[in-house]
């Protein structure tokens, strides 16, 4: 294709805007005037190029009936949006994986899951390709809302047993379970667990995990060592002492800004971590090794769980005849101070 046809769609004066030349210039590039400098050249010409993939990316979105837009849906609380680091990097690996598919992205906030006004704004009011959406809630309504609009969508986190409806997470049971059986390895007999809440797959998941583990070393599991959290720093500070009165020897914490909080909480008891009780998270977020101990934790890998995303919903896009996609991240076990061992670093994926 010749320098001429290239500007087809746009102007001469659109481009000199661009390029920050003048539409002199740029004509006497387009007609490759041997006195214009080299630097000059290719910087319009690189805005000619520019212009002619934008113009042809539009006419492909014309053509098929899609805007290149895909909607990220978070169904959590807002504070747990701000204050929990998984959310945060999450959104960057989603960002990033979608840049790759040359796809913008709109972010919705869904606090409240009964918000359907929201929900309306988001399945209706807007023009999306599609959807992901992290919605950690058993009856999140706006899973149902989405799967009306016929458009393709993919979970962040497994719904229920629901096989028609893809989606990418990792096997939170089994994590956990290893999580809690790796505490009694080490000769940790009162593990008690500052638990997920129980509207939650992820919570339910790794309570049952750590359920599991004890029954399966022949412990049964103690009421007075359970505490249900929302998976905030506040309610584990709560759980921590709560479940002190019971004198456990170890607890397992839901996530890890919960674990972070729990030794804090124990330091400021005087309870030394690990010599008196053994703590350990789950996600690996960035400050866990960095904790006071560093944090024995599981390690999901964040970037996987946006990309992945990211591609099921461009592969459902591309063609809404293909079956669900549902994708298990792997996980691995992160030994550190906080358990009382770290010579068992990474023993453990899944």
């Amino acid at each position: 294709m010749e320098n001429g046809e290239r500007l087809a769609a746009t102007t001469l004066e659109s481009v000199a805007e661009l390029a920050g030349v003048s539409r002199s210039t740029v004509s006497r590039v387009l007609n490759n005037d041997p006195h214009v400098r080299t630097a000059t050249r290719e910087h319009v010409l690189e805005i000619v190029e520019r212009a002619q993939y934008v113009r042809n990316r539009a006419a492909r979105n014309l053509v098929s009936g899609r805007t290149g837009m895909i909607g990220v849906v978070i169904s959590v609380d807002l504070s747990d949006l701000f204050s929990d680091p998984f959310f945060a990097s999450l959104l960057k690996e989603i960002y990033g994986a979608a840049r790759k598919q040359e796809l913008v992205v709109s972010v919705w906030l869904l606090e409240d899951a009964g918000d359907k006004e929201t929900i309306d704004q988001i399945t209706r009011g807007l023009t999306l390709d599609g959807a992901i959406v992290a919605a950690g809630r058993t009856d999140d309504p706006i899973v149902d809302a989405l799967a009306v609009t016929g458009k393709p969508f993919v979970l962040l986190g497994r719904p229920g047993n629901d096989p028609n409806v893809s989606y990418v997470d990792i096997d939170n049971h089994n994590a956990e379970r290893n999580l809690t059986a790796h505490l009694l390895r080490l000769g940790r007999q009162r593990i008690a667990t500052v638990a997920g809440p129980t509207n939650s797959i992820a919570g339910i998941d790794r309570l049952n995990g750590y359920l599991d583990a004890l029954r399966e070393a022949g412990i049964d599991p103690d009421a007075d060592l359970i505490f249900e959290s929302d998976f905030s720093a506040a309610s584990a500070k709560a759980g921590t002492r709560q479940l002190m009165e019971h004198q456990p020897d170890a607890i397992v914490a839901a996530n890890d800004v919960m674990a972070i909080a729990a030794m804090n909480e124990l330091a400021s008891m005087g309870v030394r971590v690990p010599d008196d009780v053994a703590v350990v998270g789950f996600d690996d977020v960035a400050g866990a090794g960095l904790a006071n101990p560093p944090l024995t934790t599981v390690r999901q890998s964040i970037s996987l769980l946006g990309s992945e995303a990211v591609r099921a919903l461009t592969e459902l896009i591309e063609d809404p005849s293909v079956p669900p996609r549902q994708i298990e991240i792997p996980t691995e076990l992160i030994v550190r101070a906080s358990c009382g061992a770290h010579s068992l670093q990474g023993e453990n994926k899944q």
